[in-house]
């Protein structure tokens, strides 16, 4: 049973690493569409025009926090990995999606492939870890923004 928890626990990891590149593009698109209706509503001569972009607006706001929520309870579980060579390995490689021979290292260094293969692993397991206190949280606000 533990092995299946440990697994699973891995998978919501991976999963939010592949999401979390859309989630990002997602919040940037969002904020947009907000402000572009906050403007359309203070421009708006009519009150029914106007009481539409407001709503718009609100709902915009509610997905957008939404959005910035998800991204900071994944850079925080990213940021409470202990080993240092392990957190730049899953917020390089899995997070920013930069190739593993393009991790870079303190003072601009690579490490060879056995090496960030190494820590790559140690990371996914510290990261789901952290994952695991907020996965439930991390579900609910992904219904939030994704029902849009």
């Amino acid at each position: 049973m533990k092995q299946e928890t440990a697994e699973d626990m891995l998978d919501f990891a991976k999963e939010v690493c592949q999401k979390y590149s859309r989630v990002k593009t997602l919040a940037e698109e969002t904020q947009m569409q907000w402000r572009q209706d906050l403007e359309m509503a203070a421009d708006s001569k009519y009150p029914g025009e106007k009481e539409m972009y407001d709503r718009q607006a609100e709902e915009g706001l509610a997905r957008y926090t939404a959005v910035r929520e998800w991204l900071k309870l994944a850079d925080a579980a990213a940021f409470r990995i202990r080993d240092s060579k392990a957190q730049i390995v899953v917020r390089q490689h899995c997070l920013d999606r930069i190739p593993l021979k393009a991790v870079e290292f303190e003072n601009g260094k690579h490490m060879g492939k056995t090496a960030v293969f190494y820590h790559k692993k140690i990371g996914l397991q510290q990261f789901s870890e952290e994952l695991l206190s907020n996965r439930e949280q991390m579900r609910q606000l992904e219904k939030k923004f994704c029902k849009n």
